[in-house]
């Protein structure tokens, strides 16, 4: 629970993954990489080779999956 809490932080609090970019990132970006794996029917999936969420558009991630999150609060299920 409290990671699912922390998706829906925007703090700018965590480096990005790509070590060329400067400048700090809400650290929900990489907690959705650690709660896709591991909560069932969950709409992303992450790349098993680089760990990163499996989209094009990181943004548009955190919104669908914060409303995913918001729908299922009391229902989702951790494999």
């Amino acid at each position: 629970d409290i990671l699912i809490e922390q998706v829906f932080n925007d703090d700018k609090n965590c480096l990005p993954a790509d070590p060329n970019d400067s400048g700090k990132i809400s650290c929900a970006y990489r907690v959705l990489e650690l709660i896709a794996p591991v909560i069932e029917n969950f709409p992303y999936e992450v790349d098993q080779a680089s760990g990163d969420l499996i989209t094009d558009d990181y943004k548009k991630a955190l919104k669908r999956s914060r409303k995913w999150l918001t729908e299922n609060k009391s229902t989702y299920n951790i494999k």
